[in-house]
């Protein structure tokens, strides 16, 4: 497993949705949480060549969704959250109403 802090624009903007089906593409298990300071953490564990895949994707500066996610520092950190014990997982992901009209880039 692997955790990470996320900052930038992430916030209200579908950003751990958008982590989480950019996971699930990458045949990962993944978690994903807002905290109070503005940032979002996340928890990846797979194969890391997928692992790598999307945090290099995250790290790009890019917008991740037409909602205007994007990541200025995404930080490994070498402790954090279970995923089944983040806000969003990969367990839960489909049972939360979403909103639909966003793109996902990642």
């Amino acid at each position: 497993m692997s955790f990470y802090v996320l900052r930038g624009r992430v916030q209200n903007v579908m950003c751990r949705q958008t982590l989480m089906r950019a996971a699930d593409r990458r045949g990962l298990t993944a978690g994903a949480t807002n905290e109070p300071g503005g940032e979002v953490t996340l928890t990846l564990e797979g194969e890391e060549a997928q692992v790598s895949e999307l945090v290099d994707a995250v790290r790009s500066g890019k917008p991740l969704n037409s909602w205007g996610a994007q990541v200025v520092e995404m930080v490994q950190v070498s402790e954090g959250r279970e995923i089944a014990e983040h806000q969003v997982h990969s367990g839960n992901v489909d049972q939360i109403k979403w909103n639909p009209n966003v793109e996902m880039f990642i």
